[in-house]
């Protein structure tokens, strides 16, 4: 029988393998080592805390890295996590892969027709040509990148499918709000998170990469968009600096990692559409975790609300 986090219970020991999806180091007051891991599977995340770690098990404390954790399950602040006794390695060749990869409801060949069809709404001939050669440069890990590393639309293929729900919403506001340029803004929608498939690494667990840690997806994306528009002649075409701009604003806000705020019609509904879809996608994973009549367990992603499941 496969346990997972969702199914965990006060008081158990615990002997399984777990991605790393954070870490903080820090030291206690006696001036020991210890770490708080933030410990992952395909049903959900705990948190796991190891006092007096050794050097050899804080070298393995890294986001990404897959570790073996024996430890005992306890409640603290009316949270389940676990105390560890200890991290060690586990080989690849010993990766209980069912633990960690889940994918999206859609399969690589459905996600791939959805994509062809919505790349067919593009009539603009620059924003086809530019969006359809950026998309095939990066296709494999376009289809098979989470959209994130945790917070939303975090498994296999999440990606493409957080990109195509928003394009699916994008149709449709694009036909009611009629001065909208839907080439514009489906091809800003397709475009706008493909600079993960270079901010991430990784295979079974993902973690940032060197350039996605100094960089981030948005310049990335965005340097991509430049160097294509300059091989293909494009670069002096007024469509190429509104399909920039999506990029650079579809965060929303400075703080949030925008360096430039939204500017165009297109940019405020690109930033609400990626907005509407990861925020609901997050409501989702903490309902499917929550017992009917019941409390979901609060939820950083949106201010540490608690939502009721009817």
């Amino acid at each position: 029988m496969v346990t997972l986090i969702k199914d965990f219970k006060d008081n158990e020991t615990i002997y399984q393998q777990f991605v790393i999806s954070s870490v903080t180091k820090s030291t206690s007051t006696s001036g020991k080592p210890y770490v708080r891991l933030t410990l992952k599977d395909i049903s959900g995340t705990i948190t796991g805390v190891k006092w007096n770690v050794e050097d050899e098990e804080l070298r393995l404390c890294e986001n990404g890295n897959i570790v073996l954790i024996n430890g005992v399950l306890e409640t603290y602040k009316n949270n389940l996590q676990v105390n560890i006794n200890f991290i060690a390695p586990v080989k690849e060749n010993e990766i209980e892969q069912f633990r960690f990869v889940k994918s999206a409801p859609l399969s690589k060949d459905e996600l791939y027709q959805q994509l062809n069809y919505y790349l067919g709404l593009i009539e603009n001939e620059t924003l086809h040509k530019i969006t359809s050669e950026l998309i095939k440069d990066n296709l494999p890990a376009f289809l098979t990148y989470p959209a994130a590393i945790s917070v939303h639309h975090d498994f296999e293929g999440g990606l493409a499918y957080h990109t195509l729900s928003m394009a699916k919403i994008g149709e449709f506001l694009s036909k009611q709000y009629k001065f909208i340029d839907k080439d514009l803004l489906i091809s800003g929608i397709l475009l706008h998170d493909i600079g993960k498939t270079v901010e991430f690494e990784g295979d079974i667990a993902y973690r940032y990469s060197l350039k996605g840690k100094l960089l981030g997806h948005i310049s990335i994306m965005c340097s991509m968009i430049e160097n294509k528009a300059k091989e293909l002649h494009l670069e002096n075409d007024e469509k190429i600096v509104l399909l920039e701009h999506l990029i650079l604003s579809h965060h929303g806000e400075y703080e949030f990692g925008s360096p430039i705020l939204p500017q165009t019609a297109e940019a405020i509904l690109l930033n609400l559409i990626d907005n509407v879809d990861s925020k609901m996608e997050i409501v989702n994973k903490a309902l499917n975790d929550t017992q009917k009549g019941e409390y979901t367990a609060k939820i950083f992603a949106l201010d540490n609300r608690i939502l009721y499941k009817e």
